[in-house]
């Protein structure tokens, strides 16, 4: 019902309003086959979408794959696969005859310790049949060479190491003899004054003995 004082046609007014709407866009017409249109690219695309064309995402996955599955190898100079060093070998162990060579200069070694220690020492009666009785042990044939080796460890302990030791010394003093005993160079004033001066014989010289005669001595007495 309307108010009293208002005319009744502003009531449709109203609801007219109510009821406008704005106008809907046209929508896009589609093609008679029914699919839709893809949606408009710009037409600059960022370099990351280029590069992504040039290299597709399935190459680069086996690619790296690829990368992983390879050793790293060590090329040499001319471009070739370096070949990997085989360990040296292990040396070769003496021959029965350099065996035979070293057991004879210890034996000797053994045999001249023994002798010296009788000939500068004073041993007692024991110690020196002690010594005679390994001298004759060592030199004989008939002894097996287990012994031997037990009685020379017996009586020097490590007797390889001393002959060791004992040539190296002899070697520095061969060394320090040979440096002392080099020839020196010297100097032209001191060749002039240790010069001896060479002087000729004359060629008639007085005779020291009396000319021997053929007459037989006599002693003048009468």
């Amino acid at each position: 019902m309307a108010e009293p004082g208002r005319p009744a046609r502003e009531a449709p007014a109203a609801s007219s309003r109510k009821t406008h709407r704005a106008p809907r866009r046209p929508r896009p017409s589609r093609s008679a086959s029914g699919a839709s249109e893809p949606p408009l690219r710009s037409s600059v695309q960022p370099a990351c979408d280029s590069a992504a064309g040039t290299h597709p995402v399935g190459n680069t996955v086996a690619m790296k794959q690829k990368k992983k599955k390879t050793p790293n190898r060590v090329s040499g100079t001319n471009g070739s696969e370096k070949p990997s060093e085989k360990p040296a070998p292990d040396e070769a162990p003496p021959s029965a005859e350099a065996q035979a060579e070293q057991l004879a200069r210890e034996l000797a070694w053994c045999v001249e310790q023994l002798e010296l220690g009788l000939k500068t020492q004073r041993p007692t009666p024991k110690q020196k049949e002690q010594a005679v009785g390994a001298i004759r042990t060592l030199r004989s044939e008939k002894t097996p060479l287990p012994r031997k080796r037990q009685l020379m460890r017996s009586l020097f302990g490590d007797y390889r190491a001393q002959m060791d030791a004992e040539w190296r010394e002899a070697l520095r003093a061969l060394k320090a003899a040979t440096h002392s005993a080099q020839v020196q160079l010297v100097s032209e004033a001191t060749r002039k004054k240790s010069g001896r001066v060479c002087r000729p014989r004359p060629a008639e010289r007085a005779k020291t003995t009396p000319d021997l005669t053929s007459e037989e001595f006599r002693f003048n007495f009468f």
